[in-house]
């Protein structure tokens, strides 16, 4: 993978996305006092507040906990100067003491509404803000502090592999929870060899005169990679109770998106007055790994809704201007405007767009794109919560900032229809990437396979096949996620006598959850059945999304990629795009 391992993009030929040593473990001085309340949360924290089923020891616990945090001082992150491992570090720390901090408190008081956010106070707000400027990522618990950064060798005197690791800092201290992040870490070892495969792809797609039979080779090896990474998520299954997860477990990771009504985070102190922002939970979505298949095979998943998907904020988009104004581009990175890097909008950003009013209706909007004007958002001052290295200035995307040019703001386009699945997931997720694994996506979205492959249909069948035995192993594997959140998330939150059970009225699971699973194991959609009109509560994963429409609409957008070669064995065939 000698092509693209470069600190740029944070990759290694070793280990891929993986760092290629081991992450610390524990931060030297002064920032002692943070991880002694880390050990503290996992040692004596076991229920989550708000599920009320913490007892009187554990909430006498916690709150005394939680008093600890908002009298810390705050510390100053600039002792860490450019180790790479002692930031990431703290990120991982002090987004482990947010959650744990959030998640402890009791369940919110009656009269407290969506408009009062939770505070994080300013020990842990301003450190971790500070850090996550640095990293180019969310602040926030992220895939990144729960499996990149979160890994020990269990022998130290052999390298990393699937049998070599373990997890040291969980939320449960369970071997289940173990298990969980055990299972995307091991995906992510297996994952050096997709990642090598694409890394050979472009490199000789690129040459004046390729070697076809090494791309499809090649081809081949990702097809082979992506089984593997399949049968390892499907192996989750063996270690870990749905009820467990779902009850136990994932209520300590969720994230301020988990409806409409959720209240929003507000980071106390941060450049100067407090940062409020409604940030989603770590989501395998965000894994720059799962993202590299559909960039290199050219699988694109399209915005489908106005007004959503352009930073890190899902439902109020008052708290993310990114949100609130743009048809956004499809599969188009977006960092997290807390946290990006450029005085300007970075490369690759969805583009902020504003469209005019038409001179015949000052209410309304023109839906001509041609005629919509960019606007850039320049900052507007330092702010005074700076990142580590190097000092930059920050986008400072409030509404005032934005060249009107005299137009009323409330006219900006609105979210579309709350029936409308919102398939801007994929480009939320990125923001919670690191900056440098954002930088990896946008190249090879730029370096997509899929052209070569189009160039040479009629003339290489062999070719064409090993490209879609990749696309139809991606297709597997999101048939194989969608089983998993169906066991681990939809089947608890539908529980019989639960309060996001459809099924109430009679209706069999099958027909609520619009989908089943014949002998074979494959997946069957049952959009025709009789339940199809039943009003269905959404069930959000940890990133905030309605899942299972959205993995449905995401497998059949990997399906349709499928190019299926026509014709006889002399060459004279065409090769044809799956309907």
């Amino acid at each position: 993978m000698a092509g693209f391992a470069s600190p740029l993009y944070d990759l290694d030929p070793r280990t891929g996305f993986m760092p290629p040593e081991p992450p610390l473990l524990r931060l030297p001085h002064p920032y002692g006092p943070w991880e002694v309340l880390l050990d503290d949360a996992k040692r004596h924290f076991v229920n989550p507040g708000p599920s009320g089923l913490a007892t009187a020891t554990e909430k006498q616990y916690t709150a005394k906990w939680r008093k600890r945090v908002i009298t810390m001082p705050v510390l100053d992150c600039t002792e860490m100067g450019q180790d790479v491992r002692k930031v990431r570090r703290a990120h991982h720390v002090l987004a482990y003491l947010a959650q744990f901090y959030i998640h402890s408190m009791p369940p919110r008081a009656a009269h407290l509404t969506k408009d009062d956010p939770i505070v994080i106070p300013s020990p842990i707000a301003i450190p971790l803000i500070s850090v996550s400027r640095t990293l180019g990522i969310a602040p926030i618990v992220t895939y990144a502090d729960t499996v990149l950064w979160n890994w020990a060798l269990k022998d130290p005197s052999l390298p990393l592999s699937r049998t070599n690791m373990t997890i040291p800092d969980l939320f449960t201290g369970s071997k289940q929870e173990e298990h969980f992040f055990l299972t995307s870490a091991k995906i992510e070892v297996r994952g050096w060899e997709a990642l090598d495969a694409i890394d050979l792809c472009v490199q000789e797609a690129k040459m004046e005169e390729p070697d076809v039979e090494s791309v499809t080779r090649d081809l081949i090896r990702l097809s082979g990679a992506l089984d593997d990474i399949t049968a390892i998520l499907l192996a989750v299954r063996d270690g870990l109770d749905p009820d467990f997860f779902y009850n136990k477990f994932r209520p300590w990771i969720q994230g301020a998106d988990q409806g409409e009504d959720s209240p929003s985070w507000h980071y106390e102190g941060v450049d100067g007055f407090g940062l409020t922002l409604q940030p989603s939970g770590p989501s395998a979505g965000q894994s720059a790994l799962m993202h590299s298949f559909d960039a290199f095979l050219d699988v694109p998943h399209p915005h489908s809704k106005k007004g959503l998907g352009g930073g890190c904020t899902r439902f109020n988009s008052a708290l993310d201007p990114n949100n609130k104004q743009l048809e956004l581009v499809a599969d188009t990175p977006a960092m997290c405007p807390v946290t990006g890097v450029s005085s300007v909008l970075p490369d690759g950003h969805p583009p902020i767009i504003i469209p005019p009013i038409t001179p015949n209706s000052p209410n309304t909007r023109s839906t001509t794109t041609s005629s919509w004007k960019k606007i850039l958002i320049l900052p507007s001052h330092f702010p005074p919560t700076p990142p580590l290295t190097p000092p930059v200035s920050k986008l400072a995307l409030d509404i005032d900032a934005l060249s009107l040019d005299g137009d009323d703001v409330s006219l900006l386009p609105n979210s579309s229809s709350p029936g409308q699945i919102d398939t801007s997931f994929n480009a939320r997720m990125r923001s919670y990437m690191t900056e440098a694994h954002q930088n990896y996506l946008t190249m090879l979205s730029a370096n997509t396979i899929r052209p070569f492959i189009q160039a040479r249909s009629s003339t290489h069948p062999e070719l064409v096949q090993a490209y879609s035995a990749c696309v139809t192993s991606l297709k597997k594997w999101r048939d194989a996620h969608i089983r998993i959140v169906t066991q681990f998330v939809i089947v608890p939150a539908r529980a019989k006598g639960g309060a996001n059970d459809p099924c109430a009225k009679g209706y069999s699971q099958r027909v609520c959850f619009g989908f089943d699973f014949d002998e074979k194991g494959r997946m069957i959609d049952l959009d025709g059945v009789e339940g199809r009109k039943v009003e269905r509560l959404p069930v959000r994963g940890t990133g905030g999304t309605s899942l299972i429409p959205l993995l449905k609409r995401y497998r059949d957008n990997t399906l349709s990629r499928v190019i299926k070669w026509v014709g006889g064995g002399n060459g004279d065939g065409i090769a044809g795009h799956a309907p």
